[in-house]
């Protein structure tokens, strides 16, 4: 198991208690983390209510479930090449990769909150196959110990989903687009997870 504390310790305790702020004054319910799933994926939005339970509850085989088999997750391209903890983001990652990575995240974080607003993005038309979601704002805060961890309100990321013959749909591709909104510094939500690398 890998242990990336002492970098936490540096680039993350002043924007957890920031982080945390901001968070506990948005008052929006109707994007509050649920945990009354996981849903039937018959529409793009429950797929990312699945994701947003699998990360709350450290869930990766429920977060497996969520992805298609093809799955890639692109990360912001101005985190292309840049380094965390010696490791260098590449430009995107396959399901393998995501998932072992998330897999790190939950087994070496105390708690994760995730609230990615899945309830504002629209409904395919019938005998659609697939759908694209843009700019879906997303929240999370990660808990790595007593006094160290991240987080960020106002990250947004784009998806695209796949429709299985079984009327079942799966998230496809996962877009962070966290820094290109112009809201993050230094931080982003595929930074934190690189610090997770397989």
């Amino acid at each position: 198991m890998k242990k990336k504390k002492g970098s936490f310790t540096r680039f993350l305790l002043p924007a957890l208690f920031g982080g945390v702020l901001i968070t506990a004054g948005c008052g929006d319910e109707d994007a509050a983390p649920t945990e009354a799933g996981p849903y039937d994926a018959t529409e793009p939005k429950y797929v990312l209510a699945n994701v947003e339970l699998a990360f709350n509850r450290g869930d990766v085989n429920l977060l497996s479930d969520c992805l298609a088999g093809e799955f890639k997750f692109f990360f912001d391209v101005d985190d292309i090449g840049q380094k965390i903890d010696g490791y260098t983001i590449p430009a995107s990652w396959a399901r393998d990769e995501f998932l072992a990575a998330a897999d790190n995240m939950f087994a070496e974080t105390r708690d994760i909150s995730l609230t990615d607003h899945w309830r504002e993005i629209g409904t395919p038309a019938p005998g659609e196959t697939s759908f694209q979601a843009a700019d879906v704002p997303l929240e999370i805060v990660v808990v790595v110990d007593a006094g160290n961890g991240y987080a960020f309100d106002d990250g947004t990321c784009d998806y695209e989903f796949e429709k299985e013959p079984t009327r079942i749909w799966h998230l496809a591709k996962w877009r962070d687009r966290s820094r290109e909104c112009g809201c993050l510094g230094p931080a982003t939500f595929g930074r934190i997870l690189a610090r997770y690398h397989p």
